[in-house]
């Protein structure tokens, strides 16, 4: 296989990319060290940029690493026929077990706790192993939610119903 670069593209407005969607005609773009979603169309022109979380440490167009969330993955979510984008950190330490679940119409944003979830994982010796827990990628089929830890090549399935019901607070068991 033999693969050729046709065009390189600088997108100096956003500081980072760990996580990508497309939707439609448009590009959905997370960073690990970026408080925004960021929208753009296919010619790479930023569209918006939605506020995930609000900080003050984002002044220099990136936030420090030791506060950063790390988000990491950004998939699409249908829940009660409503289309949702679902981002989250990497749960390799303090302060990176937040997600947030955009409503795509709306934009509005909801706050989610993954750590339930992460706890649970890194105390999970056939999960984590002796090595931390860093997950870098997420997707979701029709019925499964699949997470990509980095530090030892583990994909975790979850049943997408009970993620969803635990991370919508709708039950408090874990998936």
């Amino acid at each position: 296989m033999k693969i050729e670069i046709t065009n390189k593209i600088s997108l100096d407005n956003l500081p980072s990319a760990s996580g990508l969607e497309i939707i439609n005609e448009n590009l959905y773009i997370v960073g690990d060290d970026s408080p925004f979603l960021y929208l753009l169309d296919f010619n790479f022109k930023q569209i918006d940029r939605i506020q995930l979380f609000s900080t003050n440490d984002f002044s220099n167009g990136r936030m420090p690493k030791h506060l950063k969330p790390d988000l990491e993955f950004l998939t699409k979510l249908e829940i009660e026929n409503k289309k949702y984008l679902f981002t989250g950190g990497s749960g390799s330490a303090k302060g990176r077990d937040k997600g947030f679940l955009i409503e795509l119409n709306s934009y509005k944003v909801t706050e989610v706790s993954l750590s339930g979830i992460y706890n649970s994982l890194k105390n999970n010796q056939k999960i984590t192993g002796n090595l931390v827990l860093n997950i870098e990628g997420l997707a979701a089929t029709q019925n499964q939610m699949l997470f990509f830890n980095r530090s030892n090549n583990t994909i975790i399935i979850y049943n997408e119903t009970s993620f969803l019901s635990f991370i919508r607070g709708l039950t408090d068991i874990n998936p």
